[in-house]
């Protein structure tokens, strides 16, 4: 499983391009089955799978709560 940080200074087109930069597939490849987790303050973690018959967890990104929200609507099925 990977793990990404989104910094509070990048927006959301610069978190899909570190997704890009770290992921081995196509952000395509990737779905969110689940809301967002709060973590400390306004902190929010997200957890993507893959769209293969593979449950497990590929990805999990933490980062400022707005951007992580607007990272669930893009993977959100």
């Amino acid at each position: 499983m990977k793990y990404i940080t989104i910094e509070r200074t990048e927006n959301l087109e610069i978190a899909k391009t570190r997704l890009r930069t770290y992921l081995e597939r196509p952000l395509s490849y990737y779905i969110a089955t689940e809301q967002p987790a709060t973590l400390m303050g306004s902190a929010k973690i997200l957890s993507l799978r893959g769209r293969d018959k593979n449950k497990e967890i590929a990805v999990k990104v933490d980062g400022p709560g707005f951007i992580i929200e607007e990272l669930y609507k893009e993977f959100k099925i």
